[in-house]
């Protein structure tokens, strides 16, 4: 059973992609499949990277039933889209089974996060070699151990479903997304940029064309937005908690953050900007 997490703030898809392919799959094969579950904010630009990766490695897209008349975009539309009740564990399995699938990303959303139970549960059962848990923002590796009661430890927990069943997982740490730094911030609310605190603590934010970011405070956000600070939001940014090398069992940042830029050579990794 693998264990392992990647604390990026550059997370890219790309980066992925090469974790996926090239770390846990040594021998190609024309069969090998990766199914990401949902198409949203972060389902799509995994799956343009996938369908990019040198690796060429067969994709699929599982989507809900309810969801199945939404048309991908234009560039990933060959992607095969599998509708599929995500709480039928048979079901699943046979999904992942028909298409030879052996490993699985969940981009499901924050509403949609319990499905992963049934969904691990159907990639175990299936023989899937690597489970991706939708994780997607700031570190939650011991948040339950500290007693937690929030969504942090609610992710905690699915991982130790995980660890139970026995299913290969890994977990990725990309910080805030820069959509919405400016809702995380409340700039609409009062025409201000909102911290809790001073400001100054460094938090990793993403972009989602590339799941690439940078590593900001509220401070920078106020100038980049030209905008006054006003302090009201943001315990866990003030607290250093969403810096993606944040260590949750060690109360401190771990200094990890970005430190797999190596990973995609060449590539100029989005900031944050206005």
């Amino acid at each position: 059973m693998a264990d392992i997490v990647f604390s990026l703030f550059e997370g890219s898809p790309v980066c992925l992609t090469t974790i996926i392919t090239t770390h846990y799959y040594h021998h190609h094969t024309s069969t090998r499949t990766i199914a990401i579950v949902g198409a949203g904010l972060v389902g799509t630009p995994i799956g343009r990277a996938l369908l990019n990766a040198p690796t060429k490695p067969k994709v699929i897209i599982l989507t809900r039933p309810e969801s199945s008349g939404k048309a991908l975009p234009d560039d990933i539309s060959s992607i095969a889209t599998i509708p599929v009740d995500y709480s039928d564990v048979a079901a699943v399995t046979k999904a992942f089974k028909d298409h030879s699938v052996d490993g699985v990303v969940s981009a499901l959303p924050t509403a949609g996060f319990e499905a992963q139970y049934s969904l691990a549960n159907a990639a175990q059962a299936s023989g899937t070699k690597l489970f991706v848990s939708s994780e997607w923002g700031i570190p939650t590796e011991g948040a339950k151990a500290n007693g937690e009661d929030n969504f942090f430890a609610k992710k905690e927990e699915f991982v130790e479903h995980l660890k139970s069943i026995k299913s290969p997982f890994t977990r990725f740490y990309t910080g805030f997304f820069s959509s919405g730094l400016q809702w995380i911030a409340g700039i609409k609310e009062n025409g201000k940029v909102n911290t809790y605190g001073k400001g100054k603590s460094k938090f990793s934010a993403t972009s989602e064309s590339d799941i690439g970011g940078d590593r900001v405070d509220f401070q920078d956000l106020a100038r980049n937005y030209g905008k006054p600070l006003a302090t009201y939001l943001q315990v866990e940014a003030e607290a250093g908690r969403a810096s993606s090398g944040w260590n949750r069992k060690a109360g401190k940042d771990d200094g990890t953050a970005g430190s797999t830029n190596g990973l995609w050579e060449g590539h100029v990794w989005d900031k944050v900007q206005a």
